[in-house]
C-alpha cells in the first residue's frame, strides 16, 4: 500500500512539473498601430532573446525598421512595416518562431494581438 502511495505522489509531482515547464514559454504581445507594431514578451529578459527576434524580423519582407527600446523595463521591440507587403500577424508569427527557436528554452509562446490605444 505504501509503495502505491509513493508512486502516486511521484506521478503527481511529474505531472505538476510538466505543467510548469509547458507554461515557461511565456507570452508575446503585439500591439498594433497602423504601420507599427510594438512587441513585448516575458521572454525578453535578456538582450540575446530580443536580438534573436530583431534579426528574424529584419529578414521579413515588408519590414522597414526594427529597434529595441530597453532603456527601461520592460524591453520592447518596435517594428515599422509596409502594410502593402506584410502585416502585424506575420510579424507576430515571425517573432514567435524566433523565440521558440531559443536553444535554452524551446517552450511554446502564447501570441496575443492588441490594437494600440484601446
Amino acid at each position: 500500500m505504501r509503495s502505491m502511495k509513493t508512486i502516486s505522489t511521484v506521478l503527481l509531482a511529474l505531472l505538476l512539473s510538466g505543467a510548469a515547464i509547458a507554461q515557461s514559454g511565456g507570452e508575446l504581445i503585439v500591439k498594433v498601430k497602423r504601420d507599427q507594431a510594438t512587441l513585448n514578451s516575458t521572454r525578453f529578459r535578456c538582450s540575446s532573446c530580443a536580438a534573436r527576434v530583431v534579426e528574424a524580423l529584419k529578414a521579413e519582407r515588408g519590414v522597414a525598421d526594427v529597434r529595441v527600446e530597453d532603456e527601461k523595463a520592460p524591453i520592447n521591440v518596435v517594428v515599422r512595416f509596409d502594410p502593402q507587403k506584410t502585416n502585424a500577424r506575420r510579424i507576430g508569427r515571425a517573432a514567435k518562431r524566433a523565440l521558440e527557436a531559443d536553444p535554452h528554452n524551446r517552450a511554446s509562446v502564447k501570441l496575443r494581438y492588441e490594437e494600440e490605444g484601446r
